[in-house]
């Protein structure tokens, strides 16, 4: 009884009356019945069960349904503002609201009718065991017949089951199959249904005195001859509804009959034709009728008064919806425009802060070579000495080594990579398969720390050399086969030494070195980087003919784009060495130099 008491009572038993009558408290503060399942908001107010599920939401916080004082709060904004007493409704959810326990304690012990007192019943029981009565000794109790889904009460439920539902499973005495009761009515025992009894025999319906007692085989056969049985008439089609006995015979035709049907066939011909014509008008008359009545709903439809599309975001006006297309392209601040450079979403009221200085796409002129840049390339190449469109004008410390070095422009910053000890550079041993990336002031170290690392890479090489040239001879024996020699502090020369023999053998079994001629005066145009002024294409021009041995530098150069990209003119005269990679015999250098020349086709 004390877990009955302290859990929520069953929804069946709410509809208990008590017998005496309610004191306040006990009461619900919004509809004055019985605390049903009692719960309590926190300022107080106690709400029986159907008005919190049926007034407040699960989350969402609405005005209190309770009509006590504590559910306003006065206003003191509004009493300073306007100068009177404003009051404030107080704003509940069911997520905010507990079950009151001592009420509910309460409530369980009210003697009260049974739920089913006006069906008859007259028992009289405290709440918290009004549900064992009802589910348990009360005939009053309304239960649902699992066959026909009808509420019945509890006591008539063994005569409903076997006397009155008419879904009761019966068995046919003819054919011993199980029917319910409404099939064996309307189906089983009628000859008209396709699931007729097949030994059920009656008369025919339509002539019952003159025909015999017959199955369903029989009485489909039988109607296809039954005088009695009533047809259409042939002209159904054009709309007569009469139906005829099948056995009437049409009365003798005479000469009259005669003219007479000719002059209804005429008659009926013009008739046909207006009908035509009228159909057509007809189908005309509607279209244009269902046009205005479609321009007469949407004129009904522009007149009703809506909510702006952005009140979601922030707007309130109501207009006629006729009107809003005007309100959200001119004067709604909260329509979303698409910027035009960063292509985003934005407010109408925010587009013009977001241009001017949120869009990281808006222009913006650089105060040091007044040039007209993005924000974002500002950000991340204008003002960068490691980009290739970095502004000539712009200073900053090195990267690799700021703490020492002084501000430089992108010129003095590309001489000093060069010489930089910080800068990270690639250890000259990469092309073995060395992925070091040290300091420059720390190579010496590395190279004397890894000299291990560096042989068994050379060893490495020389095997797979030897496999691709297929002279096995060619390498040293003393590094085929064996482990690299190990190093100490007193053989570190010796090991240099005999690593810089080995990687010459190398570089013969791994290249073959091409003369190819080419014809004097040949002129093309190299790209470059970006290039400032003639001192900086000068330096650069020099610098790509000290790594193209065999080409000159004709003098000329122009910018492709602007601070980006420049061409330079060179020539070739006599003949220019390339490498061209491993080759085996001469049929692979031939066909590896006819590539290299569809590549260059200026040689």
């Amino acid at each position: 009884q004390n877990t009955c008491v302290m859990s929520e009572l069953p929804q069946r038993v709410s509809g208990a009356r008590p017998v005496s009558d309610l004191p306040a408290h006990l009461q619900c503060s919004s509809c004055s019945k019985p605390l049903f399942n009692a719960r309590q908001t926190p300022h107080g107010c106690r709400l029986c069960q159907a008005c919190v599920t049926g007034l407040l939401h699960e989350v969402e916080k609405r005005p209190c349904p309770g009509h006590t004082e504590a559910c306003t709060l006065r206003d003191h904004h509004s009493e300073e503002d306007v100068g009177g007493g404003g009051e404030v409704e107080v704003e509940v959810s069911r997520a905010t609201c507990f079950p009151d326990m001592a009420t509910r304690r309460e409530v369980a012990k009210l003697r009260v009718r049974c739920p089913n007192c006006d069906a008859g019943c007259s028992v009289q029981l405290e709440w918290a065991r009004m549900d064992q009565h009802v589910q348990q000794s009360c005939d009053w109790h309304s239960l649902r017949c699992e066959q026909c889904k009808e509420l019945i009460l509890k006591k008539d439920m063994q005569r409903h089951t076997s006397s009155e539902c008419r879904h009761r499973k019966e068995t046919c005495d003819l054919c011993s199959q199980l029917v319910t009761h409404s099939e064996m009515e309307t189906s089983h025992r009628n000859l008209q249904s396709d699931v007729c009894c097949p030994r059920f025999s009656a008369r025919c319906p339509h002539c019952s005195e003159r025909s015999t007692p017959m199955d369903r085989r029989g009485y489909v056969a039988h109607l296809s001859e039954c005088p009695e049985r009533p047809v259409e008439c042939k002209y159904s089609h054009l709309g007569c509804r009469a139906m005829s006995s099948a056995g009437a015979a049409p009365p003798a035709p005479t000469a009259a009959d005669g003219r007479e049907v000719a002059d209804v066939k005429r008659r009926v011909g013009s008739v046909f034709e207006q009908f035509k014509k009228l159909q057509v008008n007809v189908a005309n008359w509607a279209h244009s009728t269902m046009e205005l009545e479609q321009m007469a709903d949407r004129r009904e439809v522009a007149k009703l008064r809506v909510r702006c599309p952005n009140c979601d975001a922030g707007c309130s006006v109501q207009l006629e919806w006729a009107r809003m297309d005007q309100h959200v392209q001119q004067s709604c601040d909260w329509h979303s425009l698409r910027c035009e450079q960063c292509k985003e979403l934005i407010l109408k009221k925010d587009m013009q802060r977001h241009t001017s200085s949120e869009c990281r796409h808006r222009k913006e002129t650089c105060d040091l070579c007044s040039q007209l840049v993005t924000h974002s390339e500002m950000e991340t190449s204008h003002r960068n000495l490691q980009s290739d469109v970095c502004c000539p004008r712009f200073s900053a410390r090195c990267p690799h080594c700021s703490e020492r070095s002084t501000p430089m422009d992108k010129r003095g910053y590309v001489a000093h990579l060069s010489e930089c000890p910080e800068r990270p550079v690639e250890c000259k041993y990469s092309h073995l398969g060395c992925r070091a990336m040290v300091r420059r002031s720390d190579l010496e170290r590395h190279y004397r720390e890894s000299v291990d690392s560096h042989l068994e890479l050379m060893d490495s090489k020389l095997k797979q050399a030897a496999i691709a040239q297929q002279s096995p001879s060619a390498v040293p024996q003393s590094y085929v086969g064996s482990a690299a020699p190990a190093a100490d502090g007193r053989d570190v020369a010796d090991v240099k030494r005999r690593v810089g023999s080995v990687f010459e053998q190398f570089k013969k079994l791994q290249d073959m070195v091409l003369t190819l001629p080419v014809p004097p005066a040949v002129r093309w145009t190299v790209q470059l980087g970006p290039v400032t002024d003639a001192s900086d294409a000068n330096s650069k021009a020099l610098a790509y003919m000290a790594a193209n041995p065999g080409l000159r530098w004709l003098g000329s150069w122009k910018a492709i784009r602007d601070g980006r990209l420049t061409e330079i003119e060179v020539s070739s005269e006599g003949s220019i060495v390339v490498s061209v990679g491993s080759t085996s015999d001469s049929r692979d250098a031939k066909s590896k130099t006819e590539l290299f020349l569809r590549k260059k086709p200026y040689l």
